[in-house]
């Protein structure tokens, strides 16, 4: 077509709408690229284009403390239909041409943590991860170190209340008379642990003769606390065990099983709140020297959980536990005992 028309919108052909290449100066003729009709584009004069978005802020308190990727979609607070959860993620798509807008899909990632069997699209699961978030809420940080032929705990003891017995408050508990752990976390949880370790202990001594090695109760807690990832019936429980030991073969040894089902063995390790602060301050001093003696583990246990509280702790609040190749059996050490490493570590200082 040759006929020439007056453009109503001077960015779109009037016939195809097809976007127009508009000339650098105006007024002047424009050709469509699609149809060949010509149109005459006018002069703008005061005439402003502008374009808002709200940007959303990711506001989910679920996600506090956890990396997030840049591609990560926004959370913002919309009910859903279905499952009536409050938070909802959205992301923009350009799925048409330029000269429309984005698409918005809006999707829930409330429905992913409703089941424990559920991967969200990123491939995480949710219930295992609020799982590792319940081990920081009794506020408690617990030390293990291994040197050359003691194991020992160290662990923050808090009473709640003033009308509580200290002496029934613990996290320190006894599996078999050879193997001993800390458990922290959810109170209730803990304990269920810890029984059902106690059990497994002696269903092992029951049919073998034989004390049951750390090693394997460690990994039959860890594969335990694997099939409640799988499993519906029962949810994963908010806790992570510490276990000490001396064993024949392998001499002292120190285990972590968290509740997503994974176990290693440590040279030096760190559980709670103030994990981060105490495994770094453990890293540097194991590097130089690894080969610790009873009293050395024992203090560096002792110095590591002050370093990370920022605190001088005392020997009221605190349990540690020892097992050495002169005593294989799990001990408390009294507070006189503790108080006296303590002035070790002032008196160093």
């Amino acid at each position: 077509m040759t006929i020439n028309f007056v453009s109503i919108d001077s960015d779109f052909c009037g016939l195809c709408g097809t976007i127009l290449a508009l000339p650098p100066n105006a007024p002047a003729d424009v050709s469509c690229k699609v149809c060949n009709t010509r149109w005459h584009v006018k002069e703008k004069k005061d005439h402003l284009v502008c374009r808002v978005e709200k940007i959303y802020e990711r506001t989910v308190a679920d996600t506090d403390g956890i990396e997030q990727e840049e591609s990560v979609d926004s959370v913002v607070e919309h009910v859903c239909t279905k499952c009536g959860h409050n938070k909802a993620t959205y992301s923009t798509m350009q799925t048409r041409s330029a000269d429309e807008g984005q698409t918005m899909s809006r999707g829930s990632s409330a429905g992913f943590d409703r089941h424990i069997t559920i991967f969200s699209p990123e491939g995480r699961v949710y219930q295992v991860e609020y799982a590792f978030k319940a081990i920081n809420s009794t506020n408690l940080t617990a030390v293990a170190v291994k040197g050359k032929d003691t194991s020992v705990i160290a662990v923050q003891k808090r009473v709640p209340d003033g009308l509580i017995v200290a002496d029934t408050v613990t996290s320190v508990y006894q599996l078999t008379p050879t193997i001993g752990c800390v458990a922290i976390g959810l109170i209730p949880d803990a304990k269920f642990q810890v029984r059902r370790a106690q059990s497994e202990a002696a269903s092992w001594k029951y049919k073998n003769g034989y004390d049951m090695p750390c090693e394997l109760l460690a990994k039959k807690m860890a594969d335990l606390n694997q099939y409640y990832t799988q499993n519906a019936e029962m949810r994963s429980l908010g806790c992570a065990l510490i276990m000490i030991a001396y064993d024949d073969e392998d001499g002292p040894v120190v285990f972590r099983v968290d509740p997503a089902g994974y176990y290693r063995g440590m040279k030096g390790v760190s559980v709670g709140v103030k994990q981060v602060a105490a495994t770094s301050f453990l890293e540097k001093k194991i590097k130089k020297k690894a080969d610790l003696s009873g009293a050395e583990a024992i203090e560096l246990a002792l110095e590591a959980l002050q370093t990370s509280l920022g605190i001088d702790v005392r020997a009221k609040d605190l349990e540690v536990a020892v097992i050495t190749k002169e005593n294989k059996k799990f001990s408390k050490l009294t507070g006189e005992q503790v108080e006296h490493h303590l002035n070790q570590i002032a008196n160093r200082d």
